[in-house]
Order: structure tokens, then sequence, then C-alpha cells
């Protein structure tokens, strides 16, 4: 069975303003794509102008670990037009989750083997394990910096 393992746990970036929805979504999965994530749509909930979006993406790192970031995006918005350019008025806010998942494959199942695992995870590979959490770390908030500078705001919030 696969250990997870939680580097980032609530850091969001939120916007109260205009915005180009669709912009922010190319912005998102171009970044994560540009990093080597593989992504998929988890769900979307459309109602009354609030929209809510999640991904699960993932890198494989080799056939023990992967990484996972998830990003759920919620808005609460009203079209607007500016010119010719159709825009969102509201409020926006991208939360994520970043992980770092060991033994995926469940390659290392049954008490003998996740001894063995245990011991190479404690002893062998335990330097390993904390660049590749600070690899992931960077990944994500490197993500966050690039949203929000798209929608030209401060830091993001960790909440």
């Amino acid at each position: 069975m696969s250990e997870i393992y939680y580097v980032v746990d609530k850091l969001a970036v939120e916007k109260e303003g205009v915005f180009d929805l669709q912009a922010l979504y190319n912005v998102i999965t171009d970044k994560l794509e540009s990093l080597g994530y593989d992504l998929t749509q988890r769900e979307v909930q459309r109602k009354a102008g609030k929209l809510s979006v999640s991904w699960k993406c993932t890198k494989e790192i080799d056939d023990y670990v992967q990484f996972i970031i998830k990003v759920k995006v919620e808005s609460a918005t009203n079209p607007v037009e500016i010119g010719s350019k159709k825009l969102e008025e509201g409020s926006i806010t991208v939360k994520f989750r970043a992980q770092i998942e060991k033994d995926y494959e469940d390659r290392w199942a049954g008490p003998i083997r996740r001894f063995f695992r245990d011991l190479y995870d404690a002893f062998l590979a335990a330097d390993r394990f904390k660049k590749l959490e600070n690899q992931l770390k960077h990944e994500t908030y490197e993500v966050a910096e690039v949203i929000e500078k798209f929608l030209a705001i401060k830091k993001p919030k960790i909440k």
C-alpha cells in the first residue's frame, strides 16, 4: 500500500476584482504541464455564477515516488465586458495541496516487503526524500507565483 506525505497543505492565491478566467485556466495548465505534470480534471461544478474546478496533477519521479499537486479553483463571478473583451468580475481562490506518494504502484505490499521498504526509506533514502520534498515545495510555490503574477497581486497566502 502506498504512503502519502503532505508537503504543502494550505497554500492559496486569492483575488477580488476583474480577471480573465479562461486565460487563468490556461496559465495554470500550461505551467503545470511545463513542469512535467500530467493533469486530470477531477470535478467541475457550476451553479448560479459560481464555478469550482479541481485537478489532480501527477509527476512520476521514478518507479517508487510520484509527486501529486491538487489544485482547486473556486470563483464567484459575473460576466463583464471591457471594450471588446469578455472578462469576469468577482472573487477567485486557487488552493493547492502537494504531496509525495511513495510506492504508488504497490510493489512493496505485504509485511516483509513493507519492513524492507521502511528500512530503505528511513536509512538509505532519507536525504533523497528531503531533496524531493524541497523540489515539490518549490514547484508548488512556483505555480502559485505564476498565478499571482497573472492576477497581479501580492504574495500567496498560507492559510
